[in-house]
């Protein structure tokens, strides 16, 4: 699996600012945002935004690239909203690993 780099997750992020997005293990809608501290996470149940600053972000994406894992509770020891930013890697890794048209 390849690695997920800060700098690469912030680029495609980018094309999903505004966008509703789910959750990939209980299925919750929720909003991005690319602020320029972090990502900004709109859960749509609550509507409360929720901020991920760029520091917590790497720290997931190392324990990422160590363990693969895309179940949040592998990262309670980091945050207990790892499943928004869990979603974004997912859904990075899908648009990498796609096949190419031929």
């Amino acid at each position: 699996m390849e690695t997920v780099t800060l700098d690469q997750l912030r680029v495609f992020a980018a094309g999903l600012d505004g966008r509703t997005l789910v959750t990939r293990f209980r299925d919750r809608r929720f909003s991005l945002r690319v602020a320029p501290e972090g990502f900004e996470y709109t859960p749509a149940i609550s509507g409360a935004p929720r901020m991920q600053r760029w520091r917590t972000i790497e720290r997931i994406l190392a324990r990422f690239n160590e363990t693969h894992s895309f179940h949040p509770s592998d990262y309670k020891g980091i945050t207990v909203h790892a499943s928004y930013i869990l979603s974004i890697v997912g859904r990075y890794l899908d648009s990498v690993q796609a096949p190419v048209p031929g």
